[in-house]
C-alpha cells in the first residue's frame, strides 16, 4: 500500500472567506442599512421616490442574502494557500519532496486525517460557509534526528482517505 499526494502550505495572512459568505454577510449588511434608511425616510424625509428606491434596494439585498445562504449548501471550501511538493507514505517509509524517512527510525509519528476533497459535512442549517471540504485539513507530524517535521497535505478522494486510514492503523 502506498499513498501519494501534494503538500499544502496555508496562507496565514489572508482570511479564508468563501464567495457564498461574502454574498450572505454583504446582503445582510445592505439589507439592514436600506431598511433603516427606508424607516427614516417614512418617518422624517417622507420622499415617495426615495421610498420606492430604498424598498427596491431592500429586496435586492434580500436576494443577495438568500443567494449567499443557499449557494453555501453546494459550495466547496477554498484553498487558502498553495499545493506545492509531493508526499508519499508507505508501510516502510515516508517521502517528503526529495527527503526519505524510514518508518522504523521515526519517533512520535502522528498522522491526522480529517477530510478529503469533496467530503460532505453537515454543519447544520444555520451555517453559512461551504458544506464540502477541500481535503486540506490533514497533517503528518514526526520527530527525526531531534528535528520535528510537521507537514499538511491534501487527500483527493474518499478512496485515498480510506487507504490512509488503513495504513495509519498498521503504522
Amino acid at each position: 500500500m502506498k499513498f501519494e499526494s501534494q503538500l499544502y502550505f496555508p496562507n496565514q495572512d489572508r482570511v479564508n472567506i468563501s464567495k457564498s459568505q461574502k454574498y450572505f454577510y454583504g446582503g445582510c449588511i445592505l439589507l439592514i442599512l436600506f431598511c433603516l434608511l427606508a424607516i427614516i425616510n417614512q418617518d422624517i424625509w417622507k420622499n415617495d421616490t426615495l421610498d420606492i428606491i430604498l424598498k427596491t434596494c431592500c429586496f435586492i439585498s434580500l436576494g443577495f442574502f438568500a443567494y449567499g445562504k443557499f449557494s453555501s449548501i453546494k459550495s466547496k471550501e477554498k484553498l487558502n494557500g498553495t499545493l506545492n511538493g509531493k508526499i508519499k507514505i508507505s508501510s516502510e517509509y515516508i517521502e517528503i519532496d526529495d527527503n526519505k524517512y524510514e518508518i522504523n527510525k521515526l519517533e512520535n509519528l502522528e498522522i491526522r486525517i480529517k477530510d478529503y476533497s469533496g467530503k460532505y459535512r453537515n454543519p447544520g442549517i444555520h451555517y453559512v460557509g461551504p458544506w464540502y471540504m477541500a481535503g486540506i485539513n490533514n497533517k503528518l507530524k514526526f520527530k527525526f534526528r531531534n528535528q520535528i517535521i510537521e507537514k499538511r497535505f491534501k487527500i483527493n478522494s474518499e478512496n485515498e482517505f480510506e487507504l490512509l486510514k488503513k495504513m495509519k492503523a498498521v503504522l
